[in-house]
């Protein structure tokens, strides 16, 4: 019975041992799936880069949007995943299933592959308007 307790004094008194849980290691269920949505990203995003004019005044200011929202979501990719995994059993079953099969890892993983296409590609703008 007094098991995950302890005496504070002796005077009987008992305080219950909090047990901290271990954090959750975010584990990609289907890193295929990921890889996937990441390849249909950067065909967007260089697709984007071709209808992009060739301004360098434009590129500039493209190019340092998209590093600043690059790098903003591959620094903020854990916490912007756990939220999005959260969010998925509010969601219609057939998108809710498929986020479920990427898992909270790959959701993660999708957030920092999103990171860096939009910061090398906002690095590529800023070169080409040089």
């Amino acid at each position: 019975m007094t098991q995950g307790l302890r005496s504070v004094g002796g005077d009987g008194e008992w305080l219950a041992r909090v047990e901290t849980p271990m954090p959750e290691i975010a584990v990609v269920e289907s890193r295929r799936d990921v890889v996937v949505l990441l390849i249909l990203i950067l065909g967007g995003v260089i697709g984007l880069l071709v209808v992009i004019p060739s301004d360098p005044h434009l590129n500039r200011f493209f190019g340092a949007c998209l590093i600043g929202a690059g790098a903003m979501n591959a620094l903020l990719h854990r916490r912007i995943g756990r939220q999005h995994f959260k969010l998925v059993h509010s969601m219609s079953p057939v998108i809710s299933n498929f986020w479920k099969r990427i898992g909270q890892g790959g959701i993660q993983l999708l957030y920092l592959g999103i990171g860096v296409i939009l910061a090398a590609t906002g690095l590529f703008l800023l070169i080409r308007s040089a």
